[in-house]
């Protein structure tokens, strides 16, 4: 199938989901599932458009996707939803809103819209990238299976729409394809699924790579404890474009929890983070001959990156919900970071 026929057919979706209008009757807590037909990845929708500020659909991709939009719908949330949300989205909007590409793709397909919430748009939303234009053939194939299903799901639910909470948060109404791969003719039918705990799209943590004969040389210069250092990675919402698609630096911190000094601080894409910290952390204890009684992590994917310099030295970890010194920092650069 051709590319622009690929596109063709998400917008044609696209209208026929908008027409619909299923905000008028489902809500964003109406969440169910779509099951791809080639990888098994599942996109738990959500509509949006019921408070009338903004039209369309949220697709949250795998077990990590929904439990990032469960927990911004319970309350549970604490960080910033733009840094954590992978998800696609469709939304409806004005024409000022499209990225340029999207608007000469829609005059080479020979579409038009009029109107402030009738131009659709479809973004990629990922952990440490800006919101892009869905660039790959599979992501649209995907998305155009799962507003077809969508409105199914919908016109099947619209007297009882309550009805897909009948799973009290554990088992989602998902729609499952009958056979793999692509075929116009797909036949479908609806699950009650739990989550898969395997589907997850956030992988686990690399240790990070370290010079071993340096780290065996600073071992043995050590001469004394520095007490507990805080170690922490934050995205910062001032996107760098380089070669292609925008992205969030990482900050990464190494503080003295009792002091509050910064002991060590880095600027990174985000795939470079645990390098960063693993290197911070150990030209600290080369520089001072010291090494901490205890680290301080917010969670356990860094203590997996920084296993090897915490295992080559005999380091105390634990995981801490709350790093003070650290959080003082975040309060105190707020209003220049974030």
């Amino acid at each position: 199938m051709q590319i622009n026929q690929v596109w063709l057919n998400l917008y044609q979706a696209a209208d026929q989901f908008k027409k619909l209008e299923p905000w008028v009757w489902l809500t964003n807590v109406h969440l169910f599932g779509v099951r791809s037909p080639r990888d098994h990845r599942i996109g738990y929708c959500c509509v949006m458009g019921s408070g009338k500020e903004m039209y369309g659909l949220a697709v949250y991709l795998g077990t990590e996707g929904l439990q990032t939009v469960l927990e911004m719908l319970n309350g549970e949330f604490t960080g910033d939803p733009l840094f954590a949300q992978h998800c696609y989205m469709l939304s409806f909007g004005s024409r000022d809103e499209l990225y340029p590409e999207e608007y000469e793709r829609l005059n080479e397909l020979g579409l038009s819209y009029q109107g402030k919430t009738a131009w659709p748009s479809f973004r990629l939303y990922e952990p440490g990238y800006v919101p892009w234009p869905l660039t790959q053939r599979d992501d649209m194939v995907f998305l155009t299976e799962i507003l077809h299903q969508a409105i199914e799901v919908c016109l099947t639910y619209r007297q009882n729409p309550d009805a897909l909470l009948a799973g009290n948060g554990e088992r989602f109404l998902v729609r499952v394809p009958l056979t793999e791969g692509e075929s116009d003719t797909m036949q479908w039918r609806s699950e009650w699924q739990e989550p898969d705990p395997a589907d997850q799209w956030q992988p686990a943590g690399r240790a990070a790579v370290v010079d071993e004969l340096r780290m065996v040389k600073a071992r043995r210069a050590v001469n004394g404890d520095a007490g507990i250092w805080e170690v922490d990675s934050f995205y910062i919402p001032m996107p760098i474009e380089e070669e292609g698609r925008p992205f969030y630096p990482t900050l990464n911190i190494i503080a003295d929890q009792e002091t509050g000094q910064i002991l060590h601080y880095g600027l990174t894409p985000q795939k470079e983070a645990s390098e960063n910290l693993a290197e911070g952390l150990l030209a600290l204890i080369e520089m001072h001959r010291v090494k901490p009684t205890r680290l301080a992590v917010r969670t356990s994917k860094m203590e997996e990156e920084l296993a090897r310099v915490i295992a080559g030295f005999g380091l105390v970890s634990r995981i801490e919900p709350h790093l003070p010194a650290i959080e003082e920092f975040q309060r105190s650069v707020g209003g220049r970071l974030f």
